[in-house]
Parts: structure tokens; sequence; C-alpha cells
């Protein structure tokens, strides 16, 4: 079989290619991106605020008492809070195990919503006793004076006030999913652009809308009607459903891509809990996210929305589009990663320099092993995957054979990293002077101090640091200036 007939096969019969479906592909990766970089921005900027202790409520209190007593008092809080924190996890860990709470043959769908407030006051009931045993464990001790226990039940209830990142991570959930949401609907609108049955025949045309749109040909609106409300249906089906469709039509496994697919879908399902039931846990909740996600959990109880969740959401998001996004555009256009994400490298960078090595070494190979990465940009990626597996304990012999035995000689910055990689002290100061006294050559403390790799050798190898800082001796090819003779005017 052909290759055209293979793909008419695959995707439905094609209607003309170019350039500009690979922009698309792009575009719909940067935004998503950017996205998820302002999620970031904003979570920084925003912080938790002051910890609760020093909050103005607590002003007239801790006039009156001794630093060394409130010292003591906020430990045996935080001692009441860890412990109870325990007591009532370990009671729905109870309760699960017990089916006390299990749907059992109901149809999640089926269950008519608890209210937030029928909820708060069941649970307040349910684990009323546990508080109260908790509290006169470690805060009873201070009831015989007054203002002390005063402070420390206000300093109790005042640790369980939601967090200024925990209110701004449940108001950026929503954002990141639906952007997650446009931005596969752009990869399907693209593809499907090209090939028009590739999920199936497109819907039937109503009159309403061939009537309003039929005569506009020049821009084909009719078609992209349809199109539209393929991908909405799509859309609006199940995440499993997506997995099953897309791997059938792309071969593209979208649970098997480097990012953690099962955070993915949680975080789906957790942005309809958080919308839909107060961000409390409800039964479809339970009953759809992955099995190590439901440990001490039962309906009713408060999803969390912190820096750390947001952070690690934000980082599946960003691997799954760069990796979903080169798959899409190699596998119908036959693009290369760099061509979706020109600044690939610096997205690898900061994982490194976030410690997140697996995430890091997930696009190198990316760019390693789909579409054509063009040979000048192949060696970066190379020292960059072989700099992570090194630094997740993964360097075998084969692998530093094959660092000895990579060329670099036609790339001065790439024969930095060769020697940094092998730890060669004086291969690393000789490919450093070398690279500074090239004729384009440049030797910058903030480029090269921004590099992982070479932050590590800075560490190792103090004369490293200093050839960095003081800069090596350019050899100048100039013939000297010849000096005038004579008096200076």
């Amino acid at each position: 079989m052909s290759e055209s007939a293979t793909a008419r096969e695959n995707h439905g019969q094609p209607k003309g290619k170019n350039s500009y479906h690979v922009a698309a592909i792009a575009a719909a990766v940067g935004r998503m991106i950017d996205t998820v970089t302002t999620a970031r921005v904003l979570l920084k900027e925003a912080g938790d605020g002051p910890h609760y202790s020093q909050s103005p409520a607590l002003k007239n209190y801790q006039r009156v008492i001794s630093t060394s007593d409130r010292k003591r008092i906020e430990r045996a809080v935080e001692d009441c809070r860890s412990e109870l924190r325990e007591r009532i996890q370990q009671k729905a860990q109870e309760i699960e195990q017990e089916d006390e709470f299990s749907l059992g043959d109901v149809n999640p769908g089926a269950i008519y919503p608890i209210s937030e407030e029928i909820t708060t006051v069941a649970l307040s009931a349910y684990f009323g006793s546990t508080s109260r045993d908790v509290m006169a464990k470690h805060l009873e001790p201070y009831a015989e004076d007054y203002i002390q226990f005063q402070y420390a039940m206000r300093l109790f209830e005042l640790s369980f006030t939601e967090r200024r990142s925990e209110l701004l991570g449940r108001a950026l959930l929503p954002v990141l999913v639906a952007g997650f949401e446009d931005y596969l609907s752009a990869l399907l609108r693209t593809a499907l652009t090209v090939y028009d049955k590739g999920l199936g025949e497109l819907p039937s045309i109503p009159y309403e809308v061939y009537k309003l749109y039929g005569q506009n040909l020049q821009t084909a609106d009719v078609d992209r009607w349809a199109i539209d409300k393929k991908v909405t249906d799509f859309i609006a089906g199940a995440p499993t459903e997506w997995v099953a469709r897309l791997r059938s039509w792309t071969k593209i496994d979208i649970t098997e891509m480097g990012a953690d697919w099962p955070l993915v879908y949680e975080a789906i399902q957790r942005r309809h809990a958080v919308i839909h039931s107060g961000a409390r846990v409800d039964a479809e909740y339970l009953s759809k996210v992955h099995q190590r996600f439901r440990g001490g959990l039962i309906v009713g109880i408060p999803l969390v929305c912190d820096k750390p969740y947001i952070e690690s959401i934000c980082r599946e998001f960003e691997i799954f589009v760069l990796q979903l996004g080169a798959r899409f555009a190699s596998h119908f256009f036959k693009a290369s990663p760099v061509e979706i994400s020109p600044d690939l490298i610096d997205r690898i960078i900061e994982l490194e320099n976030q410690g997140a090595w697996a995430a890091a070494a997930t696009l190198c190979r990316l760019a390693l092993e789909v579409g054509a990465t063009p040979d000048a940009d192949r060696g970066e990626f190379l020292i960059n995957l072989w700099y992570c597996k090194q630094e997740m304990g993964m360097e075998d012999p084969g692998v530093r054979r094959e660092i000895e035995l990579f060329d670099t000689a036609q790339d001065s910055w790439l024969t930095v990293g060769k020697a940094a990689l092998l730890r060669d002290e004086a291969a690393i100061l000789r490919a450093i002077t070398a690279l500074a006294n090239e004729p384009k050559g440049f030797l910058n403390r903030r480029n090269i101090s921004h590099m992982p790799l070479m932050k590590r050798c800075m560490r190792e190898f103090p004369s490293v640091e200093r050839l960095v800082e003081q800069g090596p001796a350019k050899t100048s090819t100039r013939p000297p200036k010849q000096r005038k003779s004579g008096r200076r005017r």
C-alpha cells in the first residue's frame, strides 16, 4: 500500500497541507505554555502571606503574653493541628475500608449533590469528638490562664484559615484545565482541516446553519462549523474516551508520553469538583480518579489546591502539551519538535534548574526521537539528556562510552559540555578558554552560570569558577600598535 493510501485509510481524505498547519500547532502550544507560565508567576508573586500567628487579630493577646509563652503555645497549636490531621485521615481510611460510604451499584451521576453547608455540618459532627479530644490533650494545660487559653483557641481557629495561595490555586485550576481543553481542541481542528474524516464522518449540517453560512464559500464556513462541532463533541466526552479515540486515529497513546496522565486526569476531575461541589470530594471524583489519589478521602472532604499541587499540575501540563504538540506535528505534517517549540532547550534547562531531571530527560528524548530535529540542535539535546541521566544515577558504562565518542570538533560549546560531563577539569579549562578566544566567541558569566551543567562544574572545580568569574585572557591576532615618537602635545 502506498503512503498516500495509508494516510487516507488512517486519517480520511487529505485536503491539502502547508506550513500554516505547523504554525497553528505551534501557536496552540505557545498559548498553553503562556497560561502555565502565568500561573507560576502568579503563585510566586502571591506567596502565602504572613503566617497565621502574625494575624492582626492576635495583637492584643501578644502584647500581654511573654515571647517564651507565645512560642510554647504556638508549638502546642501546631502539634494539635498535626495530630488532628493524622487522626482524621486515619478515620477516613477506616471508613473507606469498612465501605461505609461505598457507592455500590449506584450511578454517581444519579446522586443529587449535597450542599456544602450540610456537608460541613455533617463532617463537623462526625469528627467533633476527635477534635475535642485532641484540643483537650494539647491546649487544656493553658486553661488556668484565661488570656493564654483564649490566645491558644484563637490561634487554633486562625490556623485553618485558607491560605492566599490555596485560594489562588482554586481560581487557577479551572483556568489551566480550560486552557488545556482549548489546546487539545486546536490540535484536533488543525488535523481535521487536512484529514476531515479522522474522527469519523463529520456531522450533518442543519438547515439553519447552511442558510446562515452556506454562501461563504471562500471562507469554508460550513466546513469549519462541522469540524468545530466534531471537536466540541470530542472534548465533551470523558478523558478515557479521548485516550481510545486518539490512539485509534493517530496511534499516539497520550497515557505514555512521559507526563503523569493519572495526575492530568485527576486535575480535570478536581476542576469539576471545585466548580460544582464547592472544592469538596464528591462521588463522581471518587469513582473516576486513580486509586493513588483516593487514599484517606471520603465524600465531603475538602480538595486543597495549594501551591505544591498547582506547581505539579503546571509541570505535567507543560510536558504533556509539548509532547502531544510535537507528536501531532510529526505524525500529520512531518515537522520537528523545535519547529513547534523553538525554545524547547530553554524549557529543558529551566526544568533542570528546578531539579526535575526526569521531566527534562523526557523532553530531550522527545527532541531526539520524534520528527527530524536538525543536526545543529541534536548535540544540545544529547548533552542535556546525558546530564539528566548522570543526575538520576543512570550513567552506565554504555552512556559513558557514548559521551566519550561524541564528536564535538565543530562546536566549541558542545566541547565545553562534553568535558563537563566527563568531569575532566583540564579539558573544561581548555574548552572555556578556546571558546572565549574564538573570533565570534563569547563567555558571559550570566549565560554560562545559568546552565545547570556548568553550575555543577563551578561547584566541583574552583579553578573553573575562577576562570568564569575573571574571564580568560584573550589571545590577540592583531599586530601591536607602533608607538609614535616625540613629545605629547
